[in-house]
Parts: C-alpha cells; sequence; structure tokens
C-alpha cells in the first residue's frame, strides 16, 4: 500500500495530510512551542558573532552540533493524528520524518516552525552587527581622546621654561591641513627640543 504526504510548515505547527490508495487518509499535526524573545535574542547574537556558523547555515551544511547552538531540538513537540493510535502514531513519525528531509536542503525550516522567519533573523543579524561596530568605534574614539588629552597635558607640563614658545606653543591650534593623529603642538615638540639642545651648546 503506497501513501501520498503533504505537509504543510508553518510558525509552531507542521501539519501532514496523508493519503492512502484506498479511501482512507490521514491529518497528521505537531504542535511546536515557539521560542521565547531571550531565546530568539541568543539565536541572532550566535549567528551575528560566529561567521562560520552563519556561513555553514546559509549554505545548508549545519551540523547536530551545530543545531545545539542554534537552539534547534524536536523537545516538547508533541503530535496528534485522527488515526486515533497512540501518540506519535507512525503517521505522525513519517510527517516527523520527511519534515527533517526537507530541513537538510533548507535548514531554515527549523527557525520558521520555530517561529522565526528568515528574513527576521537576517535583518537583526545585521542590525546586531552594526550595533557591535558603533559600539567598538566609539570605544575607540574615546581612547584616542584620552590618549591626545594625555599628550597634550604632557606636552604642556614638560615645554622649557626658558623659551619665548613657553607661553604659547601649547596652545597653538591645528593647521587646516593637519591631518596627523597628534595635535600640531605636540608634533613640534620635538623639533623644538631639538632646536633648544643646539643652542645650549
Amino acid at each position: 500500500m503506497t501513501e501520498q504526504l503533504q505537509v504543510t510548515i508553518e510558525s509552531g505547527r507542521i501539519t501532514g495530510h496523508i493519503n492512502h490508495t484506498n479511501p482512507s487518509h490521514f491529518n497528521v499535526h505537531w504542535s511546536i512551542p515557539t521560542w521565547s524573545n531571550e531565546q530568539y535574542d541568543q539565536l541572532v547574537r550566535v549567528l551575528a558573532e560566529d561567521f562560520y556558523l552563519y556561513g555553514r547555515l546559509i549554505n545548508d551544511k549545519i551540523s547536530e552540533e551545530d543545531k545545539i547552538k542554534l537552539l534547534v531540538s524536536e523537545q516538547q513537540w508533541s503530535s496528534s493524528c485522527d488515526c486515533g493510535s497512540a501518540q506519535p502514531c507512525r503517521h505522525a513519525h513519517s510527517v516527523i520524518f520527511a519534515f527533517r528531509q526537507m530541513t537538510k536542503s533548507n535548514p531554515w525550516l527549523w527557525f520558521q516552525v520555530l517561529g522565526a522567519p528568515r528574513h527576521k533573523i537576517e535583518q537583526d543579524i545585521l542590525a546586531y552587527r552594526c550595533s557591535l561596530i558603533n559600539e567598538r568605534r566609539d570605544k575607540v574614539l574615546n581612547i584616542m581622546k584620552h590618549a591626545q588629552l594625555r599628550m597634550d597635558r604632557e606636552f604642556a607640563a614638560h615645554a622649557p621654561s626658558h623659551s619665548i614658545w613657553n607661553a604659547t606653543i601649547a596652545t597653538i591650534p591645528n593647521p587646516s591641513f593637519w591631518n596627523r593623529d597628534i595635535s600640531f603642538a605636540a608634533w613640534l615638540l620635538p623639533i623644538y627640543q631639538a632646536a633648544n639642545r643646539g643652542e645650549e651648546q
């Protein structure tokens, strides 16, 4: 006896319709708890930070170990079938087997059934990566700012007192063409010190 199986995948639900060669047919429903907000945020964070894992996912090559990292699990899934047999019955097993086969060529179906469609995951991964870039950029700029202030203070503290530049060198503004990482005044310091050493000799 042959069977024809149709599988429909939705958020929180897998439905199977089984037609036999005889007049009998059966409807199977798998109920699946969808991710909480915390679980979804963890998924996005893992995929955004692990480029190799994300690469395997978009190339349909995730492993069983990858599924664990991605919080993919069939625990707490429950089935029902109008055949009246104890669950999960052979019809329910047929439906879940067909679903697993489908995920081999499209692993994003795991996320879809757990309540997270691909387009939303990809949008949130991009947003998360942008936030990381902005955060790290701000940290670097803050470090550079404090380093500049420290250099300017050290320069002002060690400027020679006998030179006519003593009162002005630390406050020289950067020229419009200046594009270095240090201030123009700090750049002048070693030149000025070398000139003073020459005068003293």
